[in-house]
């Protein structure tokens, strides 16, 4: 089986989604080719319609995330050429906040009408891939599979790059969170004042990796907590290792219901308990040994002062064994079988 990979970008959903698990299944021995945006060369138009694409030979081609309308000229020529295409989706585009940078980010490179041409590529598919089984009922395929996010396996045996947050954090215990505040829209204020009150009561510190106005937005005083710039993915894991403790603030949406439990995951593989909010994946994760789940505003405080005073070992070790078992080196075989059974 020839398989052609085409992300949509080397950031942490192009990673996690696509380039993790096709890297296994290629230092496995199959026949896959990473191809980042470069299908419209082999193409040709006319009045500005895609008419032809030249054939690669390829027995599946995996679009990521298909946002620019002449995905759907290529889809059916892709298929002509006698390759499967299979569409990769990881979060629900349909329902996203108004106020999510995401959207403007669409709307200053024209590309407004994004969610409709991802709508109408997963009707084209011959099958579509997805993270969670929530967004998978979203999808207008009868050929849906979920794939959940893994971890590398090299995330469990990381060590933690404290960087130039070293003598802010030295000798406390750091709460964090990692995200902007841009795209986070409303997840940050589920904790209300609990995270303040809970930091404060364990003379901890709170440390935001992504959002310079996480503090003003969690209560607390400025200057009171530490603030990382966003990392590289490459540096990702390691700055995350810093924490003690993690928390997931997700509000209620449908959006956040169909995302997954990926942040929980990279930090049970880091031996870092958290606390989340209880959309359906991280009930899910729950269920399976993984962190801690506050319902409501006050029981972010009494989970979070349950890790800040207590023993977390149960956990830790129950988060790091399901983190195991979610490796992309024990589960890429997933995206393989889906793939093959194509053909």
């Amino acid at each position: 089986m020839k398989v052609s990979v085409c992300h949509a970008d080397t950031g942490g959903c192009g990673f996690y989604r696509m380039i993790a698990p096709a890297t296994v299944l290629k230092n496995a021995g199959l026949d896959v080719t990473l191809d980042y945006q470069s299908q419209s060369q082999r193409a040709k138009f006319k009045d500005g319609r895609m008419v032809s694409i030249e054939p690669t030979g390829d027995d599946v081609m995996v679009i990521q995330r298909p946002t620019f309308p002449e995905v759907l000229d290529a889809i059916p020529l892709i298929q002509a050429n006698g390759t499967k295409v299979v569409v990769e989706l990881d979060d629900d585009y349909w329902s996203i906040d108004p106020r999510n940078s995401y959207l403007k980010e669409l709307k200053a490179a024209g590309q407004e009408n994004a969610p409709t041409i991802m709508k109408k590529a997963c009707e084209l598919a011959d099958m579509v891939t997805v993270s969670t089984p929530e967004l998978a009922k979203l999808i207008p395929n009868k050929n849906v599979v979920v794939l959940r996010n893994c971890v590398p396996g090299y995330y469990l045996e990381l060590e933690p790059d404290y960087g130039d947050n070293w003598e802010l954090t030295e000798g406390k215990t750091v709460v964090g969170w990692t995200g902007t505040t841009k795209t986070h829209v409303g997840d940050l204020e589920v904790m209300g004042y609990s995270l303040r009150t809970a930091v404060r009561k364990a003379d901890a510190t709170f440390l935001a990796i992504g959002s310079d106005d996480a503090w003003r937005i969690t209560g607390f005083d400025e200057d009171e907590t530490v603030f990382s710039e966003w990392v590289e993915l490459r540096n990702y894991p390691q700055a995350v290792k810093a924490f003690d403790v993690g928390v997931v603030p997700l509000r209620q949406s449908r959006f956040n219901d169909c995302k997954s439990y990926l942040k929980g995951l990279e930090y049970a593989a880091l031996g870092i308990p958290f606390v989340a909010s209880p959309s359906a994946e991280y009930v899910y994760a729950n269920q399976q040994g993984l962190g801690l789940i506050a319902k409501e505003k006050h029981d972010w405080l009494k989970q979070l002062n349950r890790l800040l005073t207590g023993d977390n070992t149960e956990l830790i070790e129950a988060g790091i064994a399901f983190a195991k078992e979610n490796t992309y080196e024990k589960n890429a075989w997933k995206w393989a079988e889906a793939w093959s059974s194509l053909l």
